[in-house]
């Protein structure tokens, strides 16, 4: 089963894993807190409540709690009611409403290295808190059918990811989730492949990833779905990826915390999302009381040529080439990457045999056209890489193979010390996430036995 205790060892553990940039907040209602009349309550709970008056529904429920779906299957039966009205109904209700940003989000927007946030809200209360914090914000959001918003590719700003749309005008069909049929037709979207971000969901994916799961709650096979959609197959690897979860409901679920007992997941005890938010902002301010200052991931501040990796290709996979660059290049690694592949004797012999010397590590793509007995360059690259690795710590690989294409991993064209290394495989530009990831953290693993 889950710790039932948050141990000391989860908070440094936690704190590091921002630090590093491995963890990705998943916001849910239950961290949007309001003040009306002096009381506190959740957002959606008052959304409800001026759903129904807007849409003239009666409401027998004295708690104060109200179901957005069922006022909204209510209205669907009166004879007036049209589809899309509860839709830009709520639209309206956000768009006018004047509520200062909730405590937590402003908590965790003052908190620098989280950078990709995903809400299962339809507001743009997250937006407007990483805007007061840091300026502009990339606001993105799934479609069950218009087109697949992604993540640029070298993103610089901060990302808000709607997964269940957000609120916008609606001329017919919903964009955005109300409902629970909303919400089963977004889940069954999420999963098919054509409809799921790529870069994203090779993010998401990623081993070194660690979702934080703040107040969303879902009951019963729902909460499983929702983990399992974005993680898919990675939920369930031998060392599967972390979880943290802090919600209200999750606690008092024996069934689910079963399941997470599966799973690599730390739950918060106490189930208060909202007060594991505090505690995470003290904590960080404590030690980070003058802010937080990314790490740089160039293999060396001092010299300004050499470069955290050397990719060597041949001249006809120069586009596979770019593409992993950029990708590298889009996360902070430092690439040396020759664009001309100028090949113009013992002077360019000398610079590129020092680059490969200085590169933290050495990338060759191995394609088709790199399995060829001819007099090529890169054959140079590749020898003076595996004299280079004789020098190299054991325990630190050096060279580290993409491949690309039908390879054959015993192909005796391939040299052997390519051969027994770990191998990772380009198909498109796309799936480069964990590669990508990978080689960061192993910069920035080396850079810090460095120093």
């Amino acid at each position: 089963m889950p710790s039932k205790e948050f141990k000391e060892t989860l908070w440094r553990m936690l704190l590091s894993e921002i630090e590093r940039g491995h963890i990705i907040p998943i916001v849910g209602p239950e961290l949007l807190m309001v003040e009306v009349d002096g009381k506190s309550i959740l957002l959606y709970d008052w959304l409800a409540k001026q759903l129904a008056e807007s849409l003239e529904i009666d409401l027998i429920n004295g708690t104060g709690k109200h179901d957005l779906s069922e006022i909204i299957y209510k209205y669907r039966f009166l004879p007036r009611g049209k589809p899309a009205d509860p839709y830009n109904e709520v639209f309206d209700i956000l768009d006018g409403m004047s509520f200062p940003v909730p405590e937590p989000l402003r908590i965790l927007a003052s908190i620098e290295p989280l950078r990709i946030f995903l809400t299962t809200t339809v507001d743009r209360l997250l937006e407007k808190a990483l805007e007061e914090s840091r300026g502009q914000v990339s606001s993105l959001s799934f479609s069950c059918s218009g087109p697949v918003e992604d993540i640029a590719s070298e993103e610089k700003k901060s990302v808000v990811f709607h997964m269940f749309g957000k609120a916008d005008p609606v001329p017919t069909l919903p964009t955005f989730v109300l409902t629970e049929d909303d919400l089963l037709k977004f889940s069954y979207n999420w999963n098919d492949p054509d409809r799921r971000p790529p870069r994203l969901s090779s993010i998401l994916q990623n081993r070194q990833t660690c979702l934080m799961m703040l107040g969303c709650s879902y009951e019963n096979w729902l909460a499983r779905f929702f983990l399992y959609g974005l993680r898919q197959g990675s939920l369930f690897e031998y060392i599967p990826p972390r979880e943290l979860i802090a919600d209200d409901h999750s606690v008092l679920d024996p069934d689910f915390l079963c399941f997470l007992s599966r799973c690599n997941a730390d739950l918060y005890p106490n189930g208060d999302a909202v007060a594991f938010v505090r505690e995470l902002g003290k904590r960080w301010r404590e030690k980070h009381p003058q802010g937080f200052q990314t790490q740089s991931l160039s293999a060396t501040k001092k010299d300004p040529e050499k470069k955290a990796v050397f990719l060597s290709y041949a001249s006809e996979d120069k586009t596979i080439a770019r593409q992993t660059r950029d990708a590298l290049e889009a996360e902070g690694v430092d690439v040396w990457f020759d664009e001309k592949k100028l090949e113009s004797g013992d002077q360019y012999e000398g610079v590129i045999a020092q680059n490969i010397q200085d590169a933290s590590f050495f990338v060759p793509i191995v394609t088709p056209n790199t399995l060829i007995q001819q007099r090529r360059f890169f054959h140079f690259e590749w020898n003076k890489a595996i004299e280079e690795a004789k020098f190299r710590p054991v325990g630190i690989p050096f060279i580290l193979p993409l491949v690309s294409g039908d390879i054959d991993v015993d192909n005796m064209l391939i040299p052997e010390a390519f051969r027994k290394v770990h191998w990772s495989r380009f198909c498109s530009p796309d799936n480069l996430g964990f590669f990508v990831s990978e080689c960061r953290q192993k910069v920035r693993n080396l850079n810090r036995l460095s120093h």
